[in-house]
């Protein structure tokens, strides 16, 4: 169950419960979420978002660059940052605004996880890197009425990133790597690197690379 709060930057998940069946009366987890920016306590990490007008009214949602998921069993939380539009801000023209990548960015993209116990104390962390690249269109897209065009964006290549902390602060890393076909956005590569220099490759074939 989900507990939603309402504020002046729209609705948003407050609490959520889960319980092993319908009959249970205790969840088995529960979690609490925040929205505020992490390095300002009570300022909100909400980024509105305006694409057009429609009947005279704007067109808008909200993307929040700062999610905290605090777990209400172990004391621990979860930090989660996400990359918002303005990341790749819209380009003045005329007669239209162009927006690049907004179909990925609207709905929020992932940019760090961080992983903490009760005593604050990291414990892991994961940090992505993206190359985006548009669809090879003529043509744009118009968002909402027309007040801004774009080309749909997709991730040819996702990299990260992953830490684990022992009580020292050191960390063990891996890297990882996505690569996918410019042709019909299939998998086409998986490579894990870690601490030790050890690395770990993944090549995918399709029916059309067998002929």
């Amino acid at each position: 169950t989900n507990a939603l709060v309402e504020s002046d930057l729209g609705v948003r998940i407050e609490s959520s419960k889960y319980f092993e069946n319908f009959s249970s009366q205790t969840p088995a987890k529960f979690e609490k979420f925040a929205y505020d920016k992490f390095d300002d306590a009570n300022s909100s990490s909400g980024e509105s978002i305006e694409e057009g007008m429609n009947m005279g009214y704007p067109i808008q949602s909200i993307v929040y660059k700062n999610v905290k998921v605090l777990n209400g069993d172990t004391g621990g939380y979860t930090k989660y940052y996400y990359k918002a539009p303005s990341a790749y801000p819209a380009q003045t023209g005329s007669p239209y605004r162009y927006w690049p990548n907004i179909n990925i960015t609207k709905d929020g993209l992932i940019d760090k996880q961080e992983v903490y116990n009760a005593g604050n104390q990291l414990l892991t962390s994961e940090n992505y890197d993206y190359t985006i690249a548009e669809m090879n269109v003529p043509n744009y897209v118009p968002l909402a009425d027309g007040d801004y065009e774009t080309k749909t964006a997709w991730i040819k290549e996702q990299r990260a990133t992953s830490k684990v902390f022992d009580q020292n602060a050191r960390a063990v890393t891996t890297s990882s790597e996505t690569i996918r076909s410019a042709d019909d956005f299939n998998l086409v590569t998986e490579k894990a690197t870690h601490s030790d220099g050890s690395t770990q490759e993944t090549t995918y074939k399709y029916a059309k690379d067998k002929n």
